[in-house]
C-alpha cells in the first residue's frame, strides 16, 4: 500500500486517549511535523498506563505515578487537547459531534482508540451493571476500585464478600493477582 501524503494543514483528529494515541503524541513532541495539526479528543483529563494497572491494584505503585495528565502532555508535545465525550460522527461531512452542542470538530484523517466495553453482556443480564464493574475504560475502573479498596481499609468492621472477574485473557489473571496480592497485605481490603 503506497504511503499517503497528508496535505499541508490537514487535520488529524485522535479519539480517545488509548495507549497507541499516547506513543503518537509523544513521538509528535520531537518530530514537530508542519503539515498537520494533531488533536486529541478525550471524555478523560488523565491517561493510564496499562501495564502499570497490577502494580497500582495491588498498591505497589502510588496512583500520580500511572496516571498521565492529558492536558499537560498535550501542551508540552503541542496537540490541541479537548476535553469533551464524543456523541456522533460524520464520516461524510469528516465532523466529529461532542457534548459541547457549540462545538464540532472537523477532521482530515481520524483515528479511535477507546478500548472495548462489554456493553453487549451488561445490556443481557439484568441489574449486571448496578453490581459490577467493568475494566474498560481504565480511568473509571481504577478510580472506582481504588475508593472501594480505600473505603474498606478504613472501615471498622471486617467485611466479607465475594469478588468475580468475567474474563480469561492475561489482564483478567493479572487483576485477579493484583487484588489478591493487595486483599493479603492489607488483610481488609479488595
Amino acid at each position: 500500500m503506497p504511503e499517503r501524503k497528508i496535505e499541508a494543514s490537514e487535520e488529524v483528529v485522535l479519539i480517545g486517549s488509548g495507549h497507541s494515541h499516547l506513543e503518537l503524541i509523544k513521538a509528535y513532541k520531537f518530530e514537530q511535523p508542519k503539515n498537520y495539526r494533531l488533536t486529541l479528543v478525550s471524555e478523560f483529563t488523565d491517561g493510564i498506563y496499562k501495564g502499570a494497572v497490577p502494580r497500582l491494584i495491588a498498591g505497589e505503585l502510588a496512583p500520580k505515578n500511572a496516571f498521565l495528565d492529558l492536558g499537560h502532555l498535550c501542551s508540552e508535545s503541542g496537540v490541541r487537547f479537548i476535553k469533551q465525550r464524543v456523541l456522533g460522527i460524520d464520516l461524510v461531512k469528516k465532523q466529529i459531534f461532542t457534548e459541547s452542542k457549540e462545538q464540532h470538530i472537523f477532521y482530515d484523517t481520524l483515528s479511535i482508540d477507546l478500548g472495548s466495553e462489554p456493553e453487549d453482556l451488561l445490556e443481557r443480564i439484568p441489574d449486571l451493571r448496578s453490581i459490577s464493574l467493568s475494566l474498560k475504560p481504565l480511568q473509571l475502573f481504577l478510580r472506582t476500585l481504588l475508593r472501594l479498596q480505600a473505603r474498606i481499609k478504613n472501615s471498622k468492621k471486617s467485611l466479607i464478600f465475594e469478588l468475580v472477574i468475567v474474563g480469561g485473557d492475561f489482564r483478567s489473571v493479572e487483576i485477579a493477582n493484583a487484588i489478591a496480592v493487595r486483599s493479603r497485605r492489607d488483610k481488609n481490603s479488595v
